[in-house]
């Protein structure tokens, strides 16, 4: 994500989660993205398929840490 700051010095940057991954790993990579690059406001989520009631409850939560 360092190179795409760099690049989008005036622009945007949204992330994509994909929804495979664990909480932890969620957590972490959240937990860094507000840390090192508080520019970013968004988070994009990305699934295959379709959405369950279940998926969106999930990141509804994750989203709060």
């Amino acid at each position: 994500m360092a190179t795409t700051a760099d690049k989008a010095i005036d622009k945007a940057i949204l992330p994509t989660m994909d929804t495979g991954l664990t909480d932890d790993q969620y957590h972490q990579i959240l937990s860094h993205i507000r840390e090192d690059y508080p520019q970013v406001s968004m988070i994009s989520w990305f699934h295959h398929g379709q959405w369950t009631e279940n998926m969106l409850q999930r990141i509804s939560l994750i989203r709060k840490w």
